[in-house]
């Protein structure tokens, strides 16, 4: 996430002690987005109803078949949290963050769920105090609901112990359980989709994968199918033509296989290829992989993994 000084007025308009989510998401086209909130830990509950509304957001998608979106998932958590707003800085260096979630999610597997990371750092806030602080880990859907479901039972026995004292606590806890049997239903439907033995996404850590999804590979050589009108526009530097190819092997990038890609022509073959190509031809590429980052227009900045063309022909058979 880039790393940025705190402005005054936002430091004064904040709470002293903030959870900060962090997602980053991967679509089926290798294109990843940077999702980045921060909300008031005002009930100084920690991570615990961040963790309850990413697992019923994943619940969602394995219900409904979806890949993860950055937009529906700032969605699902602005209703659970009003007071969220955009996170552009280093949580690292502000000292008012108590609660780090970070999470990578993938387009689903053929258990139906999506992949899932996550990283939950959580430290001290308060001036004066010994200075500590703790990473918990989770790799895998199982990993990930197991965990929530451990988090919301020990915060539901947390609430029936204040109930002697403190008559809202039995109502806390009457929510509580009920999200944590929402999480126990998604639970027992994960285990009975994802075999045991299958193994999690592997730990990409995602400072690390950013910083090696930038550079170029040696060039490919794919076939497969248009998917949609190529398109033609006029470049500083001439013609630039971008096409959608369905490929007939997907190849893996990074940690997604790539069922469509992004294929960038330019000069005359550009203009071959728009004059020539329509949705189903069935073309042979050569190109490499390259990275280019960009912010849509909901405000969330992606990376954009694309093939430069360097040869384009039309398969024959």
């Amino acid at each position: 996430m880039p790393a940025a000084a705190v402005p005054n007025e936002q430091v004064q308009s904040l709470t002293s002690a903030l959870i900060v989510v962090h997602a980053r998401i991967t679509d089926r086209r290798a294109v990843t987005a940077d999702l980045a909130v921060a909300l008031p830990d005002t009930a100084g509950d920690g991570a615990v109803p961040v963790l309850a509304v990413l697992a019923l957001y994943l619940a969602e998608l394995r219900r409904t078949s979806a890949d993860p979106d950055p937009a529906a998932l700032r969605s699902a958590l602005a209703r659970a949290f009003p007071g969220m707003r955009g996170y552009p800085y280093s949580p690292v260096h502000d000292p008012r963050v108590g609660v780090l979630v970070d999470v990578a999610l993938h387009p689903a597997s053929d258990g139906g769920w999506a992949g899932v990371q996550l990283a939950v750092t959580e430290q001290n806030t308060e001036a004066g105090r010994h200075p500590w602080s703790r990473i918990t880990r989770r790799h895998g859907i199982r990993a990930v609901l197991r965990h929530t479901e451990a988090e919301l039972d020990a915060a539901e026995q947390h609430q029936h112990a204040l109930a002697s004292t403190d008559r809202p606590a039995a109502r806390r806890a009457e929510r509580v359980a009920q999200l944590r049997a929402a999480v126990a239903a998604a639970l027992h439907q994960a285990e009975q989709d994802v075999p045991p033995g299958t193994p999690p996404p592997p730990a990409i850590g995602t400072g690390a994968r950013l910083a090696a999804r930038t550079e170029s590979g040696p060039p490919q050589v794919l076939t497969g199918a248009v998917t949609r009108p190529v398109m033609l526009r006029e470049g500083e530097d001439g013609p630039v033509a971008r096409l959608l190819l369905a490929p007939d092997t997907p190849p893996v990038v990074g940690e997604v296989t790539a069922s469509v890609l992004v294929c960038t022509l330019r000069g005359d073959a550009a203009r071959q290829a728009a004059a020539a190509l329509t949705p189903g031809s069935h073309v042979l590429v050569v190109g490499t992989v390259t990275h280019r980052p960009y912010t849509a227009e909901d405000r969330i900045p992606r990376i954009a993994v694309t093939l430069d063309v360097q040869h384009i022909g039309q398969a024959l058979v």
